[in-house]
């Protein structure tokens, strides 16, 4: 399922063609939980250091945590193709640089070779992807299953193999996961316990790691 939508290769491609093209912008720094919030919709945000993360906000402040975006990935690509601002929220997760590329130098890369569409495209149907999976997740699981299957999501994104687990590159906290599971802290560490005691997933100095990939898909698999 993931192994398709987080193709190791596609990323990479698209993610370098990022990097390549926040030459042409101008580069921003922020600092941790300072709100990205730029003018308009004629720009692209490619981030070069730290994490970025989009996020939902209710009325009454609840948060719904949408992507977290590392190197070489971007936002506002939505905005600027369908020409008009989406309620997502952006802010840096820590210090973090971003390359900010405006419209001039955006038509400019698409000119160039049309294959630069697909990066694009690539981008907004991977985020679209995520957002269907989610929404799967929240509306037909409990709590525990959806933390899960976002460990398992998060482990095909961004992931390091190590003593023959799958250890997650960056540390999420519980308040983070519950936010991108919509359900309370408490819960996630509850659900987090659980998951250890089940020996699908082992937690050090605040790093997860996946024990097995193919036991944490099919735990997904059984019925309650």
């Amino acid at each position: 399922m993931y192994d398709l939508l987080f193709e190791e290769k596609k990323q990479e491609e698209m993610k370098q063609f990022f990097v390549n093209l926040a030459s042409s912008g101008n580069i921003k720094k922020y600092k941790k939980k300072e709100l990205i919030d730029i003018e308009g919709y004629e720009f692209v945000g490619i981030v070069l250091e730290g994490t970025v993360k989009q996020t939902l906000y209710s009325p009454q402040g609840l948060e719904k945590s949408l992507f977290f975006l590392k190197r070489g990935e971007i936002f506002g690509e939505m905005d600027y193709f369908t020409q008009s601002k989406c309620e997502l929220i952006v802010k840096a997760v820590e210090a973090s640089e971003v390359a900010i590329i405006n419209k001039k130098a955006l038509e400019q890369a698409l000119r160039e070779s049309p294959k630069n569409y697909e990066f694009f495209i690539h981008s907004m149907v991977r985020k679209y992807r995520i957002t269907l999976f989610q929404m799967k997740s929240m509306v037909f699981n409990k709590s525990i299953k959806r933390l899960a299957d976002t460990l398992l999501r998060l482990s095909y994104q961004d992931s390091t193999k190590k003593d023959d687990k799958t250890v997650l590159n960056r540390i999420f906290t519980h308040q983070e996961l519950a936010e991108l599971i919509g359900c309370s802290r408490i819960t996630v560490t509850n659900d987090l316990n659980e998951l250890k005691k089940r020996k699908l997933i082992t937690v050090k100095n605040k790093e997860i790691s996946i024990d097995n990939l193919k036991n944490l898909e099919n735990y997904l698999q059984d019925e309650d």
